[in-house]
């Protein structure tokens, strides 16, 4: 029988300014709802309970895989949360940029991976990340045969750039597959507009505009994807721009077979 797996993935917005604990609760109730087997994480902040907090409102069949970010200033620690068992994992520490990837080996050999790439909107930031996905491919592997590999994160750039075109030469886009497209933002949310730019982003305002898909669950070819859809899009029902993170996230049902 072919064997079902939800994955979610999420940036979580680790920002001293980002107003996480009015979010938290939003993060939680969202992430529970989904009822997935997998959660993915981008910018964990591990030096507190944060991870702890949200594996205790999915409840106890949650395990917890967490990779601490090498440089102790880094934002972009990460995190896999799973009710299914934990075969082992391992971890890319040298992607450029403080950027890593973790991989969780789960049952029925299904690996989950999660990253955060290079921010930097620009031809240079471009550059940096097709040189972090050439690395993180290497890393990954031949994704042949009858691996089950679901590759999640912020990848911080555009489907129709070369980070992501690379990616797609070895693997499919959940979304993608499901609606023939990406999706047409994943970031930011109105979150970035009742926070402080100053204080969170060091300039005085942030430029307007429709933002950008940025967020991926990528699969690859040995693996059926039944449904992809856009997930922690809810915002507060007494303020409307307080959203579960300045991301969405995606959850994705997937057929290991």
């Amino acid at each position: 029988m072919p064997a079902e797996v939800r994955v979610a993935t999420l940036n979580l917005f680790n920002n001293p300014h980002g107003r996480w604990a009015d979010r938290e609760p939003l993060v939680h109730e969202q992430a529970a709802a989904l009822d997935a087997d997998v959660l993915a994480f981008q910018e964990c902040d591990l030096s507190g309970d944060q991870i702890d907090r949200l594996a205790s409102a999915l409840g106890p069949s949650y395990s917890m895989v967490r990779l601490q970010n090498p440089d102790p200033s880094s934002i972009k620690s990460l995190v896999v949360v799973s009710r299914l068992p934990v075969k082992g994992d391992d971890a890319c520490l040298d992607l450029g940029s403080n950027d890593i990837a973790l991989r969780v080996r789960l049952e029925d050999d299904v690996e989950v991976i999660t990253t955060h790439l290079h921010f930097g909107p620009s031809r240079r930031g471009s550059e940096i990340r097709a040189g972090q996905v050439r690395k993180l491919l290497a890393w990954i592997g031949p994704v042949v045969g009858d691996r089950r590999v679901v590759l999640c994160g912020d990848f911080n750039a555009g489907p129709r750039g070369e980070t992501i075109k690379s990616i797609k030469q070895a693997m499919r886009s959940a979304y993608e597959v499901v609606h023939g497209d990406e999706p047409e933002s994943t970031h930011p949310t109105e979150l970035v507009r009742i926070i402080d730019p100053q204080a969170a982003f060091g300039v005085p305002v942030l430029p307007e505009g429709k933002g950008h898909a940025i967020d991926y669950v990528f699969v690859a070819p040995a693996i059926e994807v039944r449904d992809c859809r856009i997930a922690f899009d809810r915002p507060h029902p007494d303020e409307p721009g307080l959203f579960p993170s300045d991301h969405v996230g995606l959850v994705a049902d997937l057929v290991v077979s």
